[in-house]
């Protein structure tokens, strides 16, 4: 018993330190890359960039419908049962769910981006912005059921 905990408590460290030495390195780069962005920009347009990219994340909180606990939950339970077969099923739902929202709200957005500029933001230059980052939203929904895989693992 002494030894799951300790184990246990080596992953801890092991993926505590990989998160912390990965957020240290990727704030300043971030900061870097704002420098950058707002020396070409006026801050109108800055703030039209940061409003969209709020947009997107706030509907992307809620595009989840919860496949990214269920697997959490589920697949360390089905991985120690040797449970493949239904490792495998629920990868594939989740990964179906996130693909199918992510594509219908992404849709909205690049098909929906002039009317969202117009009555939304109230800027004509968020609309293109917001096409772009429509194919941005369908990344991170790849993104996020893959990484939350590799977490539950």
């Amino acid at each position: 018993m002494i030894d799951q905990h300790k184990t246990l408590s080596e992953k801890f460290l092991k993926k505590g330190f990989w998160l912390y030495l990965f957020s240290f390195i990727i704030a300043p780069i971030g900061y870097i890359i704002k420098i950058i962005i707002s020396d070409n920009l006026s801050v109108s347009d800055m703030g039209v960039l940061y409003a969209v990219i709020s947009f997107i994340t706030l509907v992307s909180a809620f595009n989840d419908f919860g496949m990214s606990e269920s697997i959490k939950y589920f697949l360390p339970k089905f991985t120690k049962e040797k449970r493949y077969d239904k490792v495998k099923t629920i990868i594939f739902y989740a990964f179906l769910t996130q693909m199918a929202t992510g594509l219908v709200l992404a849709g909205f957005f690049f098909f929906g981006a002039d009317f969202l500029a117009q009555n939304y933001f109230e800027d004509p230059k968020s609309g293109n912005i917001l096409k772009i980052f429509s194919l941005y939203f369908i990344g991170i929904n790849i993104f996020q059921v893959l990484s939350t895989f590799f977490m539950a693992v």
